[in-house]
């Protein structure tokens, strides 16, 4: 058996698939470094890990980046025979990686970027940051054994072996504390599509509110990214109160997904293929565009004015 497994999360669903990993169970002692603007109590199966290290993610930008890549000098001093993380594109998921020495990398599914031709940024800001920590990104995907996909036969970015995600529900079952009855509900999932300049915050709450009125929607569903900025008067499901995920309930409950392109059309019915999914195509914002994978997926297109 191997001494210690470090997961690096940045959303809760990280969390639930490396619990579920058959990997989880070789290794004696469980590490969590949590990467998150909001409270790292508010991540489910905390218990599970023998220790757990916060890196704060307070805003965007380079400024961010320097204080993030500050407290991974100051608090990941440890080794690890084994890192599983979503991202290895991430310059501090990469320093994580070199800090922990790790042999072996798992990757995990990270939204939709398995499933296109995804291009690494090469921007010389980057190239500069890996040179003075001393990071080599051919060396450490080498070091990729696997990525856990919840469909491997569509991926297309991965490294080593393409293995299908099982998620263990004697494991992450009893975190799921909800009430919440979706059965044949209609959620509208956001995606702060303003923070690529798309539209303004404005614009995109009074689309998403367009779209509730239309289609009758029953709860909106804020991006784990948002920052507080949107104004929508519509009812909220607050997944931090049930510490779940659109994933985790679709296997409990059949409704219907409404959203610009977020990642649950895909991964919702991947789980239940039973879920109703309706990816929203804005004709003002031709930019936005919806992934083929998608257009694949999804039971219909809407396009609004």
């Amino acid at each position: 058996m191997k001494n210690r497994l470090t997961l690096i999360a940045r959303k809760y669903n990280d969390i639930y698939a490396c619990v579920s990993l058959p990997e989880w169970d070789e290794h004696k002692e469980h590490f969590l470094i949590v990467i998150e603007n909001k409270s790292s109590n508010t991540f489910p199966l905390l218990d599970k890990f023998d220790k757990v290290f916060i890196i704060r993610r307070t805003e965007s930008g380079y400024k961010s980046l320097r204080k993030q890549i500050f407290e991974v000098f100051r608090y990941i001093d440890f080794t690890s025979d084994t890192i599983v993380l979503s991202n290895p594109i991430l310059v501090v998921n990469q320093l994580i990686i070199k800090r922990v020495k790790a042999d072996n990398i798992l990757l995990l599914e990270d939204g939709l970027m398995n499933y296109y031709n995804f291009r690494p940024s090469e921007r010389t800001l980057k190239k500069l940051i890996q040179f003075s920590c001393g990071i080599n990104q051919r060396n450490l995907f080498s070091k990729i054994s696997k990525t856990y996909l919840s469909d491997p036969t569509f991926a297309v970015y991965y490294f080593g072996q393409p293995t299908k995600l099982e998620l263990n529900w004697n494991k992450i079952s009893l975190e799921l504390n909800t009430e919440i009855d979706l059965n044949h509900k209609k959620i509208f999932v956001g995606n702060p599509i303003y923070i690529s300049g798309i539209c303004s915050v404005d614009e995109y709450s009074r689309m998403v509110e367009q779209v509730i009125r239309i289609y009758n929607i029953d709860y909106y569903l804020p991006h784990y990214g948002n920052m507080g900025q949107e104004m929508i008067k519509v009812p909220i499901l607050n997944l931090y109160e049930t510490k779940a995920t659109m994933e985790l309930l679709a296997a409990k409950f059949t409704f219907e997904v409404y959203s610009f392109n977020s990642t649950v059309l895909f991964t919702t019915k991947r789980i239940n293929p039973n879920v109703k999914s309706y990816a929203i195509k804005p004709n003002k914002y031709p930019k936005l565009n919806i992934p083929p994978i998608l257009e694949n997926t999804v039971d219909k297109i809407l396009s609004i004015g």
